[in-house]
């Protein structure tokens, strides 16, 4: 902890003068940290130290305050400030920490994701993705599966985002609910690591031989294909395919991706699933 000059007292009462502390007070949710004159000096000397340039110190003076009182706008802070700098190693930490300080708190396990999105680390991803996904409430977990590979899309190594995606929701294959959203979201990753056969193969799924589920086709061929060589080859396939299907709600011959979404997947898994695009750039 760093030393409290005699300057910085001057400077807290001037805060303290703004209504700083009426302003902190106002903001805390039930069961939150009070704002105590100390924790208050505190959090002081860590934005001084933040503005005098000097980050790493006041990302330990915030995490030291977030772990003693285990609040999560103060790891929300520490995580920030580490961002600032570009450390994602201790951006990292801190949603690490505050996930173990608040494991009912859905918002780490989020911002571990980006991070670990940012800094390529996809090996270590699959914890933290799997707890997201059963901690979601059921009612919000297929619009959260089928916005993952959006959510993933900065990851470099696609293939890599593919198997993670694959691995991740491998369970929820077996339920109605999360089955199709899963399908998606796989043949979506699949699509953007240029593997467009093994993409609509999850369309197929287990079906009987010869047929493809038109919604499943519907929702994975439009996003990511676009135009151009990839966006031709999925659209023989699909044509293919077509040649193939037999009639019915979900089993129907459909031609070339179209150039919308379509289906109740679409736009909600931001939303509904409480997912943000990664705004993380630790480049």
């Amino acid at each position: 902890m760093p030393e409290f000059r005699p300057w910085r007292k001057a400077a807290a009462a001037l805060v303290l003068a703004t209504g700083f502390s009426a302003a902190w007070s106002a903001e805390a949710p039930a069961g939150r940290t009070a704002l105590d004159s100390a924790l208050f000096y505190q959090l002081l000397v860590g934005e001084m130290e933040l503005r005098n340039g000097d980050p790493g110190t006041a990302y330990q003076v915030f995490m030291d305050a977030a772990r003693r009182t285990r609040d999560p706008r103060l790891f929300r802070r520490a995580m920030d400030v580490a961002l600032q700098a570009r450390a994602g190693t201790e951006a990292l930490a801190a949603t690490r920490a505050w996930r173990e300080a608040v494991p009912s708190d859905l918002d780490p396990l989020r911002l571990e994701l980006q991070v670990l999105t940012a800094l390529n680390r996809l090996s270590e991803a699959g914890p933290p993705l799997s707890a997201l996904i059963l901690a979601t409430p059921e009612a919000e977990r297929g619009g959260l599966i089928a916005a993952l590979p959006r959510f993933l899309e900065r990851a470099t190594d696609k293939r890599a985002t593919a198997v993670l995606l694959d691995t991740a929701l491998a369970p929820y294959l077996k339920s109605e609910t999360t089955r199709t959203a899963s399908l998606v979201a796989s043949g979506r990753a699949w699509l953007a690591a240029n593997e467009p056969d093994r993409a609509l193969g999850l369309a197929v799924g287990d079906r009987a031989p010869g047929t493809v589920s038109r919604f499943a086709l519907l929702q994975i061929g439009p996003v990511g294909v676009g135009r151009g060589a990839l966006g031709q080859q999925v659209g023989d396939r699909m044509g293919t395919l077509a040649g193939r299907v037999v009639g019915g709600d979900d089993h129907a011959a459909v031609g070339p991706p179209v150039d919308r979404d379509v289906g109740p997947f679409h736009g909600q898994g931001l939303e509904r699933g409480g997912l943000v695009q990664p705004e993380i750039d630790l480049g």
